[in-house]
């Protein structure tokens, strides 16, 4: 059964690794370390709101338009949508469970990338809150997706009875079902979904008129 599980772990711990040697890079070249400060928590949810954000254009662009040089990103989310498509929207057993998670390398790697950035236009005193809120939010992203696909999971089974988490968490569901149901709309998977209202991407039927006016 751990074997199943094995890329999500990967994934998480790519996750906590990725933040513990930046971390530690961070106060070994910089001082100081993680604040418990309002400003700090400022941070923390500007790195959340941020990686929503990006959790939206990396979905839309590189996983299903495609881009020069990252074909790779939209062939592997090609054959998500391929396997979880229509009455296999969720399965007991998912022959081939890396289809359900991104590689465990692409987050660190895209953390390396986007900490260098981060040096040259944040605080740094405020860097490493800001990361907490990237990897809090994409821990969320990769844990709950995982979940959406799968039946009858222990996760599920703990959300859904929480009040108001398990409305939310009934909406995510549904929310990702119409994705993969529409793959022109809906590219946010966490709440609330910002990307998909500001671009306005929540819609199916203005899609679905679009196309029909263009046939």
């Amino acid at each position: 059964m751990w074997k199943n599980n094995l890329p999500l772990f990967k994934v998480m711990t790519g996750v906590g690794l990725s933040f513990w040697i930046m971390l530690e890079f961070h106060v070994q070249m910089f001082g100081g370390g993680l604040a418990l400060t309002l400003s700090a928590f400022l941070w923390i949810f500007a790195g959340a709101s941020y990686t929503h954000f990006f959790e939206y254009f990396h979905h839309r662009v590189p996983m299903h338009r495609g881009i020069p040089g990252f074909i790779f990103l939209r062939n592997a989310h090609d054959i998500h949508h391929r396997v979880f498509a229509g009455s296999r929207f969720q399965q007991a057993v998912v022959a081939n469970p890396q289809t359900l998670i991104s590689r465990w390398w692409i987050f660190p790697m895209l953390f390396v990338i986007h900490y260098g950035l981060a040096l040259l236009v944040l605080p740094r005193a405020y860097v490493p809150s800001f990361f907490v809120g990237v990897c809090f939010h994409y821990a969320i992203f990769e844990l709950s997706h995982w979940f959406t696909h799968l039946q009858d999971n222990w996760y599920d089974r703990i959300m859904l009875r929480i009040p108001l988490i398990g409305r939310i968490r009934k909406k995510q569901i549904l929310h990702h079902r119409i994705h993969h149901q529409f793959p022109l709309v809906r590219f946010n998977f966490n709440p609330p979904y910002l990307g998909d209202r500001i671009f306005r991407t929540m819609d199916p039927k203005r899609f679905i008129k679009k196309i029909n006016n263009s046939a």
